[in-house]
C-alpha cells in the first residue's frame, strides 16, 4: 500500500508505471499487483475549469458552442489524462479525453529521474546489468512520449477500427477528428462495464475470453500491430457478449520474422518438442553473446 501512494503521490510518470506493473504478476509478487491495480482508476483528478479552458483554447470555441451538455464530473481520472461525457450538437454521445495541464514537462523530468536511478542501481549492484534497466526506462519513455499526442491515438483508433471491422463483437469507439487535437480527443461513448466487472451485465465470461484471446491473435498474428495496455481499465464488456479496447495510445508493433518464430514456438510448446523450443528462442535473440546451450534446455525442460 505504501508503494502504491508513493507512485500515486510522484505523479503521472510513475503511475504509468505502476499500471503496468499491475499487469505482470510474473514480475512482481501477487499483493503487489492486487494492490497497484488501484492505479487503474484511483487517480486524483484536475479541475473541471482546467478542463474547460483547455478545450476553449484548443478548438477555439466556448464549450457550449461545440457540445448539447457537458459533465462537470469526470468519468474516470488517468495518469495523463482525464475523460468527461458530452453530448454533441448533432446528438452524438461521446466521451471527451483531456490531458493534463503541464503533463509532458513532469513526464520528462521524471523519465530523466529513472534514467539516473537506474543507472545508479547498475552501478551499485552490477548483477542488475543483465535486465538493461535504463534500456527498459528509455523504451518506456518513448512508449509514454507516445501518448502524449492523441493525434496518434485518433489514428491508431481508425486502424483498429479497420483491423475488426469484420469482427462485430471487438469494438472500437469511432473518432470525431473536427473535435480532436493533440491533448483533446473526442470519441463515442460505449456503455460498458470493466472486463472485470463483466459478470455485472449478465456477459459470458468464457465467450469473453474467446473474443479477447481471437482479438490478440489478429492484432498479433494478422496485422503485427496490438495493444500495449491491456489493463481492465481498458478493455469493457458490452452489451450482447462484446469486448471493446479503449485507450489506443499505447501500442506495440510485431515484424514478420518474429511473428513466424512466434508462431513455430506456439506449435513447438504444443507439441513439447524442448529442442525446438531451444532453437526457436535463441533465432528470436532472447540473450546476446555466448549462450550455454545445454542449460537453457535443462531451463525450459
Amino acid at each position: 500500500a505504501r508503494l502504491r501512494l508513493v507512485f500515486q503521490d510522484l505523479g503521472p510518470t510513475f503511475i504509468k508505471l505502476g499500471q503496468i506493473l499491475s499487469t505482470r504478476p510474473d514480475l512482481i509478487p501477487q499483493e503487489y499487483v492486487n494492490e497497484l491495480k488501484q492505479l487503474q482508476d484511483n487517480v486524483s483528478p484536475f479541475s473541471f475549469e482546467q478542463a474547460r479552458q483547455q478545450i476553449e483554447q484548443e478548438l477555439g470555441l466556448p464549450i457550449e458552442e461545440i457540445f448539447d451538455n457537458f459533465e462537470a464530473i469526470p468519468l474516470a481520472t488517468a495518469s495523463i489524462g482525464q475523460v468527461y461525457a458530452a453530448k454533441l450538437k448533432c446528438g452524438d454521445k461521446v466521451v471527451v479525453k483531456i490531458q493534463r495541464p503541464g503533463v509532458q514537462e513532469t513526464i520528462e523530468r521524471d523519465i530523466n529521474l529513472m534514467l539516473m536511478l537506474a543507472h545508479a542501481l547498475e552501478g551499485r549492484f552490477p548483477g542488475l546489468r543483465i535486465y538493461d534497466l535504463p534500456g527498459i526506462i528509455q523504451e518506456f519513455g518513448r512508449a509514454i512520449y507516445r501518448e502524449l499526442d492523441y493525434t496518434i491515438e485518433l489514428r491508431n483508433c481508425l486502424k483498429f477500427a479497420i483491423m475488426f471491422r469484420q469482427h462485430p463483437d471487438i469494438v472500437i469507439p469511432r473518432v470525431y477528428k473536427q473535435f480532436s487535437t493533440r491533448h483533446i480527443l473526442t470519441m463515442e461513448r460505449l456503455e460498458g462495464v470493466k472486463i472485470t466487472e463483466a459478470e455485472k451485465i449478465g456477459a459470458n465470461k468464457k465467450q469473453l475470453a474467446q473474443i479477447a484471446l481471437k482479438a490478440i491473435l489478429i492484432m498479433v498474428f494478422d496485422a503485427g500491430f496490438f495493444h500495449a495496455d491491456p489493463h481492465p481499465g481498458n478493455i469493457f464488456a458490452l452489451e450482447g457478449n462484446r469486448i471493446a479496447f479503449l485507450d489506443l495510445g499505447m501500442v506495440g508493433r510485431v515484424d514478420e520474422s518474429m511473428r513466424i518464430h512466434m508462431a513455430e514456438l506456439i506449435l513447438a510448446m504444443l507439441e513439447n518438442d524442448v529442442d525446438e523450443i531451444t532453437r526457436i528462442l535463441i533465432a528470436m535473440g532472447i540473450r546476446e553473446g555466448k549462450i550455454n546451450q545445454s542449460k537453457l534446455r535443462r531451463d525450459i525442460v
